[in-house]
């Protein structure tokens, strides 16, 4: 796929609103049918940050096929200053599993650790898992994430999810593990019903523990989550994230998104395989 990153704090406000409507229009409105071209634009728009940028993916025809959108916050906490990455990220289903979105992602994490390291400033990923995709998709590349499907989250990290919660002005309520989710009211996730019985069998941790924090994501709940970005969680993710990639190039194991709903080409063609 092609890929193209704007900057959207740069752009002037007619180009700015033309690029997100193609982008609601190409993507989003497909997979979250009930959020609206001016409540997409006010989502990723809604916060004065000094970083808010726009990767997107296109296919061979130049039509968008879904993006990356990576915004920072810039903090002070008790124990020092904080820069708070928030990914939004949203692929048509066709065209999930080609591991696109990982290697920007990384790429982003990497070059904010670097770029604060001497600061001393600490990173965090912030986000609302909206599917078992999403939470899956980081916790099975993060040695440190809270909540944590294999224990209890510690008190200082469920402090700091509801500082950042708060700063964002998400809705918080206790799960019954003491976690956190939001609901994002009137938002409908888009999912086929072989993805969604796909989940329901996947015996990883990780969306075992989601499923049973956020049975309504296909309603607006979204899991609350963070990962802290230091020397050992991205040594640890960088090592998995590049074995598990060599490992689908060589053909070893295929795409766990793949391994729910089928083999995707190049073309953006689906190949029918049986649920596991």
């Amino acid at each position: 796929m092609k890929t193209q990153t704007f900057d959207l704090a740069k752009l002037s406000e007619p180009k700015r609103r033309e690029l997100l409507h193609q982008v609601w229009e190409s993507v989003n409105r497909k997979i979250f049918p009930t959020v609206s071209d001016d409540d997409f634009h006010d989502l990723l728009m809604s916060k004065d940050v000094p970083v808010n940028c726009l990767h997107i993916y296109c296919d061979d025809g130049g039509r968008i096929v879904g993006y990356v959108n990576c915004r920072v916050l810039e903090i002070a906490g008790p124990d020092g200053r904080y820069s708070i990455l928030r990914f939004c990220t949203n692929i048509l289903s066709e065209y999930r599993g080609l591991g696109s979105t990982s290697k920007f992602i990384v790429q982003q994490l990497l070059r904010y650790y670097v770029s604060k390291v001497f600061q001393k400033t600490k990173v965090i990923l912030f986000f609302t898992a909206n599917s078992p995709a999403s939470y899956y998709g980081v916790a099975r590349y993060a040695r440190e994430i809270y909540p944590n499907p294999r224990g209890e989250t510690p008190s200082k990290a469920r402090m700091m999810l509801e500082n950042i919660s708060q700063l964002c002005g998400l809705d918080m309520k206790r799960t019954n593990f003491n976690d956190f989710t939001t609901h994002y009211e009137g938002v409908e996730v888009h999912e086929s019903d072989q993805e969604s019985e796909a989940w329901k069998h996947k015996s990883h941790p990780a969306v075992r523990f989601y499923l049973n924090n956020c049975p309504n994501y296909k309603q607006g709940q979204a899991l609350i989550t963070m990962a802290p970005i230091d020397l050992s969680n991205l040594s640890y993710s960088l090592i998995t994230w590049t074995v598990d990639l060599i490992l689908k190039k060589s053909g070893v194991r295929k795409s766990s998104y793949r391994s729910l709903t089928g083999k995707v080409t190049n073309a953006g063609q689906r190949i029918k395989l049986s649920p596991i």
